[in-house]
């Protein structure tokens, strides 16, 4: 099995493992800590969404720097250095912004309504410093993922998910308050953070000693500061329906936005593993000069990420009430939210659509149409939630989503093209997105009016997985055609005969 299939893999074990975590646990949270004190916990994920920004785009530098084959291990070290010092006093910055203006977050911001002020207060510096471990960790894990060693990081992660999310209920059970919560994070962030810099500063060892330079800050500066621009875009993008919702809902209702927003997730959180898998070996390709393997192995991701990415999303709007139900019993969440839950999730597929576009953009390290394109949204977003909000309640904090999304997904791909593969857009956009994704409507749609009438509940989950079934032999028997020499079929029948 070649690396970047393990790599795959991997990352599809880790995502899987962080999703299916979150409808594992999440009912807990609910029902010890209660639906406004959940919403806290819901304000913290935002806030953490929001925080990426803070990063300053070190993250992907130190990721692509990793990823370059031309790059010895003298640089890398003293790059991961130079970094680590600017993170020490980011991580500082972020804990005297939670401290110092916590008072005034949860006056102005948080509408609680049983939650004494004074606790609310200290749930929010104990988010900052919460924050503060939690966002050099995504420093290393994108050092590790650079080096390739996505099998190594995905473990750990997946090691760590399971004692912050898993074990929490143990103390939780005895002690249901926040403090136990956030306490019991922090302390399990800070042995993930000695835990990862441990084993990626081993990953970059070398025999010269490691020094902070200037020089080496020089040569990457440009990239940080455009990706830097894009981790904030993305963050506004990602989070401002829920950061606007917090603050004009209560926190309870605010708490079942956030876990639609959740579900409607679940394109993006599947099919991103590709695209961090591939991204390496795209960047290698590049500043190889294989412009024709590149843009093969980029055709094809990008088929298979579109046929995931579809299969998801349509059996989500078709059973979207019972699945609702089904993980959390709740038949107020489920009438409240199910409709701007379909509306996230189709918006959630344009924004997956395009992912390889964008990732073709920053394997040529080139960041300033995702930036441009992310501002434009960014004006449009913000104003029109808080006016459909206001005509037409929380579902009106979806359609903006929607609607950028939609345009996005054709906008970013016509203009990444336009700069790194003249000619193929058209390709893109019809042979490798659009034909697998209306094949897999029309199949979608005769699943719904077989079932309709059917019995629900449980057998819901038997449907998914027959259309899934279905609907993947359609598109390998697409994908056989585009791609005869993959040979798809012939390596699924030797599959089974193992």
């Amino acid at each position: 099995m070649t690396t970047t299939k393990k790599n795959i893999i991997a990352n599809y074990v880790g995502r899987t493992w962080s999703f299916l975590s979150v409808f594992i646990f999440v009912p807990f949270y609910l029902k010890l800590l209660g639906s406004e004190a959940y919403g806290i916990v819901s304000f913290f994920t935002v806030l953490l969404g929001m925080m990426a920004f803070a990063d300053a785009g070190l993250t992907a530098t130190l990721n692509r720097e990793f990823a370059r084959t031309d790059r010895t291990f003298s640089y890398k070290a003293n790059l991961l250095t130079s970094i680590e010092v600017i993170y020490c006093f980011i991580c500082l910055v972020v804990i005297l912004f939670f401290w110092v203006l916590s008072p005034i977050i949860t006056k102005n911001w948080l509408d609680v309504e049983n939650i004494p002020v004074e606790d609310a207060v200290r749930y929010v510096k104990m988010i900052g410093v919460c924050i503060a471990f939690q966002l050099p960790c995504s420093l290393y894990q994108g050092g590790l993922l650079g080096l390739q060693k996505q099998v190594l990081t995905n473990s750990l992660q997946i090691v760590w998910s399971l004692f912050r999310s898993g074990f929490l209920l143990w103390p939780l059970y005895f002690f249901p308050t926040l403090d136990t919560y956030f306490g019991w994070t922090i302390g399990i962030n800070v042995i993930y953070l000695l835990v990862l810099r441990n084993i990626v500063k081993k990953q970059v060892k070398t025999t010269e000693k490691t020094h902070f330079s200037k020089q080496i800050l020089a040569d990457v500066w440009r990239y940080a500061v455009g990706m830097m621009i894009m981790s904030m875009l993305s963050a506004v993008l990602m989070q401002a329906d829920k950061l606007i919702t917090s603050n004009v809902f209560a926190l309870s209702e605010f708490g079942y936005y956030t876990l639609a927003s959740t579900i409607a997730q679940a394109p993006l959180m599947i099919v991103t593993p590709i695209g961090i898998a591939i991204l390496p070996k795209l960047t290698g390709l590049i500043s190889g000069g294989k412009q024709k393997e590149m843009l093969y192995l980029f055709r094809k991701t990008n088929f298979i990420i579109t046929v995931i990415a579809s299969i998801v999303v349509l059996a989500l709007i078709i059973y979207m009430p019972d699945i609702l139900f089904l993980w959390t019993r709740n038949t107020e969440l489920v009438a409240s939210v199910t409709q701007v839950a379909r509306i996230l999730c189709l918006g959630s597929l344009f924004q997956a659509l395009p992912l390889m576009p964008f990732y073709l953009g920053i394997a040529n390290g080139h960041t300033k149409t995702n930036v441009l394109v992310g501002i434009f949204s960014i004006l449009f977003l913000v104003p029109a939630i808080f006016l459909l909000i206001q005509i037409l309640g929380i579902i009106g904090a979806g359609i903006p989503w929607l609607v950028m999304s939609f345009v996005t997904f054709f906008v970013l791909g016509y203009l990444i093209f336009k700069k790194f593969a003249p000619g193929y857009f058209h390709t893109w956009l019809l042979e490798d997105t659009l034909k697998p994704f209306f094949a897999l409507l029309i199949l979608s749609g005769l699943l719904y009016f077989i079932t309709y009438k059917l019995p629900h509940n449980w057998y819901v989950l038997g449907y998914c997985a027959i259309f899934g079934v279905i609907g993947v032999i359609i598109c390998a028997l697409m994908f056989n055609r585009k791609f005869p020499e993959e040979k798809v079929f012939y390596r699924i029948r030797n599959l089974i005969k193992i």
